[in-house]
């Protein structure tokens, strides 16, 4: 059976890559008072098909090793290490151990009821086979769930995976804002944006206009996503991502590491793999910063500011509690996050000079397009509240909120049905309270154990020293995880993607599974 494991981790490394493309079979095409409507579209992506065959596959996997349970979590190869022998734990930590496994299949219960909740909800729907589409994008954006919270793989060889898919969506995105052009390619899943079309995103302003472009209208980055909102939330979990990475490695840097194969680590940091993956490392992280700006994604540039910032608070706190052992590693993590920010505010300083007027257009309510987009934004959290009042036990249906909003405002254009801007009210539109309900409890319940996680690994750090532990990895994951789920909930406070679009459900289910993954083993060892 190790094949079959093989198979399963390299086609989840695979799917993480390939999970931005949005290459699909139109099934049959939504229509709304004669126009396109996308969230009435039937659709097969490539990435089902994907996932279906790996769920498949992992549970033959399962049956054929006779497990009844939920599959023990392994540690991947950079963390697969002895516990020291002479460690003296803190008397609470012993009644935990194996608390992990407890604590996970609580959070499966919770997310077994969403999936009844969301399948009872296609019998209120007003269009039923939009609403069993939607029912089963949840069931394998949970299955997704499922597979990266319990199969075997190497952590940060997916994560390396999910970074090399990104760095082509911002290469991509840096492109189409630099030339304001867009090319469509349905084997790549892309679509053309021309930015004098309707519908394109674009920042509309009557000063620093494109070359031989009329009207002040500049193209915001796509990438090969729906939205520029939905490539500025990938980037900046992106750009968490490669810092947890390169603060991990940090905190090695003072000691001498064994060099374990696909792992970010290295043995010195004058040796070749190390500066080859330092020069990688900033590479990516100015290009991740680059488009992450050209998105112009008010909601992921504020996301990522406040997580950088309670990101950087633990590492603080860390330094601040932690034994001498523990301050060194995190202090040489500390050192590299504060020239990053210095190296930063340069060059967006830079940028934004260079694009002084779109920067301050979209942070200003001054145009057209702006008043027009805080207008319909308040809009919709008025028509997602009437329509909660008007469903609020039942919903209206898992992806019927758009079609719910044609009672208020018929015989408009099929472009004006929008989903409300915040994933909390739309899930209470389309699944009513109970379903509400359970989905904010899957998410607090996350946030609540890596806040506790958090808290119980600064006591260790500053009252245990720990002799002899090869485990680079252990100490910071849990402030990963809070920083993450933290920039996930700022962005559903103002966006509805995680919820209504394709790349979105899968994308939310993947970062969720990846934390509660972490939350079992961090507690299966605290």
């Amino acid at each position: 059976m190790a094949k079959t494991e093989k198979i399963i981790s390299f086609g989840l490394y695979l799917l993480v890559f390939l999970l931005p493309w949005q290459t699909r079979w139109i099934i049959r095409a939504g229509e709304i008072n004669g126009g396109y409507w996308e969230y009435g579209t039937i659709s097969l992506y490539g990435t089902d098909v994907l996932l279906f065959l790996l769920l498949v596959l992992f549970s033959y996997f399962v049956l054929q090793n006779h497990k009844t349970q939920i599959i023990p979590p392994q540690r991947d190869p950079a963390r697969a290490v002895a516990k020291p022998q002479n460690t003296n734990y803190p008397a609470t930590a012993g009644p935990r151990q194996g608390g992990g496994k407890t604590q996970t299949k609580l959070i499966y219960f919770f997310i077994i009821g969403l999936n009844l909740i969301s399948l009872i909800s296609i019998f209120f729907a007003a269009d039923k086979l939009v609403a069993a589409q939607a029912y089963v994008r949840l069931t394998l954006g949970m299955g997704l769930f499922f597979l990266v919270s319990n199969a075997g793989y190497d952590r940060i060889k997916l994560l390396y995976a999910f970074l090399s898919g990104a760095a082509f969506q911002a290469t991509l995105g840096i492109w189409q804002f630099l030339t304001q052009s867009t090319f469509a390619n349905k084997w790549l899943g892309l679509a053309a944006h021309p930015a004098a079309a309707g519908g394109s995103s674009v920042i509309e302003t009557l000063a620093g206009l494109p070359a031989g472009q009329a009207g002040g209208r500049w193209l915001r980055a796509y990438g090969g996503l729906d939205h520029p909102n939905v490539l500025g939330g990938l980037l900046a979990v992106a750009i968490l991502i490669l810092l947890s990475l390169r603060g991990a490695n940090a905190t090695t840097q003072s000691k001498v590491k064994i060099n374990v194969v696909g792992d970010f680590y290295w043995r010195s940091p004058r040796s070749l793999r190390s500066l080859a993956m330092t020069i990688i490392f900033y590479f990516l992280f100015f290009i991740f910063l680059s488009a992450l700006f050209f998105t112009f994604s008010r909601g992921a540039w504020a996301g990522l500011i406040v997580g950088l910032v309670v990101y950087f608070g633990f590492w603080i706190l860390d330094f601040r509690f932690g034994n001498a052992e523990a301050r060194s590693g995190v202090g040489e993590a500390l050192k590299i996050f504060l020239k990053l920010i210095a190296a930063s505010a340069v060059f967006i300083s830079i940028l934004f000079f260079s694009y002084k007027d779109l920067v301050l257009t979209r942070l200003s309510q001054d145009t057209r397009l702006e008043i027009k987009s805080s207008a319909e934004r308040m809009a919709s959290y008025r028509d997602a509240a009437a329509t909660i009042k008007g469903n609020l036990l039942a919903g209206v249906g898992i992806g019927n909120y758009t079609l719910a909003l044609k009672n208020f405002y018929p015989g408009r254009p099929a472009w004006f049905y929008q989903p409300a801007h915040n994933v909390f009210l739309l899930v209470w539109a389309e699944l009513g309270i109970i379903g509400l309900i359970l989905f904010v409890v899957i998410f607090v319940y996350l946030i609540f154990f890596n806040l506790k996680l958090n808290k119980l690994k600064l006591i260790q750090n500053s009252k245990l020293k720990i002799k002899n532990s090869n485990d680079d990895t252990d100490v910071n994951d849990g402030y990963f995880n809070s920083t993450l789920l933290l920039v996930l909930f700022i962005i559903m406070l103002v966006d509805h993607y995680f919820w209504s679009l394709h790349f979105g459900v899968l994308f939310f289910w993947l970062l969720i599974g990846l934390a509660a993954k972490e939350l079992r083993e961090e507690r299966a060892d605290i």
